[in-house]
């Protein structure tokens, strides 16, 4: 579905949650990944968000 991603810390992403809303210009969806890793461990930023097309 997406190129493999890549956290900061070097870590491969995956999906961790998907989010389907309305947008303006139609249906969109923001995939969540995360490495794993706990923000809270190292202050590091370990998720991404992309939003796509439904």
């Amino acid at each position: 579905m997406d190129p493999e991603m890549t956290c900061v810390c070097g870590r491969p992403m995956q999906i961790v949650a998907v989010h389907q809303f309305a947008g303006l210009k139609g249906p969109k969806k923001l995939l969540v990944y995360s490495c794993g890793q706990s923000p809270i461990d190292d202050g590091g930023d370990h998720l991404q968000i992309r939003e796509v097309p439904a």
